[in-house]
């Protein structure tokens, strides 16, 4: 039996002054899943990425790890970007899309089941009942 993650994958931007942008493969459900895949476990990730660049690094950089994905690419990847000031202290833009299409994981007996972070107050997630008290937090994404 295989571990289900579901959840966003995205590109982390480091940006500040003087110095050319850092991007990373992110994302916390993502990150979950590389590592029960880089520690050898069975795990699939249920989530939405962009047909860009951005969006094939990711699924390669998951695949890579032994990670299933499941995800059907259209439009741009999301993106949190870290605008980091002189002093250290950051403000953090995000650009999100959260429309994973849930057809593409066959329903099974799971060893477990993993929802994470944004994905979990985001449409369609937030209307599910794995997510059933997510309607008491706002959202200001």
């Amino acid at each position: 039996m295989s571990i289900l993650v579901i959840g966003e994958a995205l590109i982390d931007i480091v940006s500040s002054a003087g110095t050319p942008d850092r991007y990373s493969p992110g994302g916390a459900p993502a990150n979950v899943a590389l590592g029960l895949g880089r520690l050898g476990d069975d795990v699939e990730l249920l989530t939405d990425v962009g047909d860009d660049f951005h969006g094939e690094f990711l699924l390669a950089h998951l695949r890579e790890s032994n990670v299933r994905v499941h995800a059907r690419p259209t439009g741009s990847t999301s993106t949190a970007r870290a605008l980091l000031s002189p002093d250290g202290s950051a403000e953090y833009e995000f650009s999100l899309r959260w429309d994973p299409d849930a057809s593409l994981v066959d329903r099974g007996d799971w060893a477990a089941i993993h929802v994470g972070s944004i994905a979990a107050f985001l449409s369609p997630a937030r209307a599910s009942t794995l997510c059933s008290n997510a309607g008491q937090i706002p959202q200001r994404y």
